[in-house]
């Protein structure tokens, strides 16, 4: 069944009907995105940072002292990238390196007091930005939205999704 969209972004048409790419994963995630690139430049603007950091100094936050191997891992990004990243904002002072008493060729990672202070001003800046996305949708529909995406994204996790690391840049 196909949604009517008023207003579409996707056409000059003010009305749109998307028929069956309305119930396309695929095609909604990959418009969804596009449509939200500009919010995540705003964001990395503000933050002078640039595209990964902030998703990866959010993981550290939420798992201090988390490797880079299982890092990388998380954000399906290449070793190699998260690697140069991670040298990025220990340059400026976000995040220490040290490595894990047990095996000294992991590397650990924590947030600085700096690296603490972004995180902080990039949930605010997430949160405007969630409000602003979610105004007109019941507090139940988001629930409901949060909980099929983690469902689809739980289910890819365990089936071992194929992610081509090789193709994969930070977004």
């Amino acid at each position: 069944p196909g949604v009517s969209v008023p207003q579409s972004p996707l056409s000059d048409n003010p009305q749109i009907d998307l028929g069956p790419l309305s119930t396309d994963l695929l095609f909604m995630v990959r418009t969804l995105q596009s449509m939200l690139r500009p919010d995540g430049h705003t964001m990395r603007k503000a933050l002078d940072t640039e595209s990964g950091m902030i998703g990866l100094l959010s993981i550290i936050w939420l798992k201090p002292g988390i490797s880079q191997n299982e890092l990388a891992s998380v954000v399906a990004l290449k070793k190699s990238a998260v690697t140069k990243l991670i040298t990025k904002m220990e340059d400026r002072g976000l995040v220490l390196r040290s490595k894990d008493s047990a095996d000294k060729r992991i590397n650990n990672l924590t947030l600085t007091d700096a690296g603490e202070q972004m995180i902080h001003q990039s949930r605010i800046i997430a949160q405007q930005l969630n409000e602003r996305l979610f105004q007109g949708v019941s507090g139940s529909d988001q629930e409901t939205f949060f909980q099929v995406f983690w469902h689809i994204f739980s289910r890819l996790a365990t089936e071992g999704a194929q992610i081509s690391l090789e193709d994969r840049q930070p977004d």
